[in-house]
């Protein structure tokens, strides 16, 4: 990434903040002196690049997400009856089930930290508030509960002026069509995910394996040099 290329994405992020949030002159200020800091930084490219692989994995999760709550919501309003509303969101709930409990399932950590914040983004919940307005309080506490054991926090927020500024630049020059970027999420059956678990496991071990022979290799020649 060459300096022109910082220099202007500086100017059009900059310009777009300040245009778009209508702040005090002394914020807007704070606010282009930090994306001044990020942006220059030595190891911004590297810090792009990696979350620009992420963003392409989940984004599409995100918008998904928040694309089916809107026709989630638009069956629920003519819906009359409680047992009419509970039969569309069961309905839903199971569509999302079998479409992506995998596709989720097979993220990082660090993926699936960035899904929920996107989630939070497009559709301006978190994901327990999801929860919590579509099941119950209940299932929200027992989500949030399952969510910890695997370090992922369903309350996360997005931060774009924060600690997901890396991220929001990314997605800005998606809209721009600065980087390529496919919306379609992907989808993965259950036998996919085995296969997929199952080479990942082998991968592991091979590396392990050859780490170490690798060790071995150097420990003999430590050996041979003192002898």
């Amino acid at each position: 990434m060459n300096l022109q290329y910082i220099l202007i994405l500086l100017l059009f992020i900059s310009v777009s903040l300040l245009t778009s949030l209508g702040v005090c002159q002394e914020r807007d200020d704070d606010k282009v002196k930090h994306l001044r800091e990020i942006v220059l930084r030595k190891d911004f490219k590297s810090l792009y690049e990696k979350q620009l692989r992420r963003v392409r994995r989940v984004y599409p999760l995100a918008l998904e997400a928040a694309k089916m709550i809107d026709e989630l919501n638009e069956e629920l309003e003519i819906q009359e009856s409680r047992r009419g509303k509970r039969k569309v969101t069961k309905k839903y709930n199971k569509e999302i089930k079998s479409e992506y409990l995998f596709v989720v399932k097979d993220l990082y950590i660090e993926e699936g930290k960035l899904l929920m914040k996107l989630i939070h983004r497009e559709t301006g919940m978190t994901v327990e508030e999801i929860i919590s307005r579509y099941k119950n309080r209940f299932s929200s506490e027992m989500y949030n509960q399952l969510g910890k054991i695997w370090d992922q926090k369903l309350d996360a927020r997005y931060d774009p002026q924060g600690e997901d500024i890396i991220t929001e630049i990314v997605l800005m020059d998606i809209k721009n069509n600065v980087v390529t970027f496919d919306p379609t999420p992907r989808h993965m059956s259950k036998e996919e995910y085995k296969a997929e678990i199952k080479d990942y496991r082998a991968n592991k071990r091979a590396a392990r394996k050859l780490m170490r022979q690798q060790r071995r290799v150097a420990s003999e020649s430590v050996i041979n040099e003192d002898e």
